[in-house]
């Protein structure tokens, strides 16, 4: 989208989220872009093949012979588009509170709570049982089991 969308309104699509949610503001952003696309055509490179992803977007997102629900048009979407996210976790030597705070990677805890995932790497994954691993000697790589499998 950054290609052919204003900056600005991309950046309202996605803020806050970790995909574009296909509402009536997206609507509009995708009518907007395929305006752009269509008056500038020949000056934005493979401005054919844009157009066409943006068409079969329309078409399986918002069908003629139905209204979609908006989880229905999300999950479309999400099949439509490939998103690279790029998160620098942090570790004892970089761990900085500040940003804990806006983290948006989370870890679901087994009592229901949201963590932030560098608060819970550096600070409580070796607490928890699902990974802290069989308590007792620590085994020798490759060497035999004495206990029967």
């Amino acid at each position: 989208f950054p290609r052919f969308l204003e900056l600005e309104k991309y950046l309202e699509l996605i803020s806050n989220r970790g995909t574009i949610r296909p509402d009536e503001q997206f609507e509009g952003a995708l009518r907007d872009a395929i305006d752009q696309m269509w008056t500038s055509s020949g000056q934005v490179p493979d401005c054919d093949r844009i157009m066409g992803c943006l068409k079969r977007a329309i078409f399986l997102m918002y069908p003629e012979e139905r209204a979609l629900e908006l989880e229905e048009r999300l999950r479309i979407g999400e099949g439509l588009v490939k998103t690279v996210f790029i998160h620098a976790f942090m570790d004892v030597h970089t761990f900085e509170v500040d940003r804990i705070k806006k983290c948006c990677t989370h870890y679901a805890l087994p009592d229901g709570r949201l963590m932030p995932g560098c608060a819970y790497n550096n600070l409580y994954r070796q607490k928890d049982e699902r990974f802290a691993g069989p308590v007792g000697k620590a085994q020798i790589w490759g060497a035999k089991s004495e206990e029967p499998a």
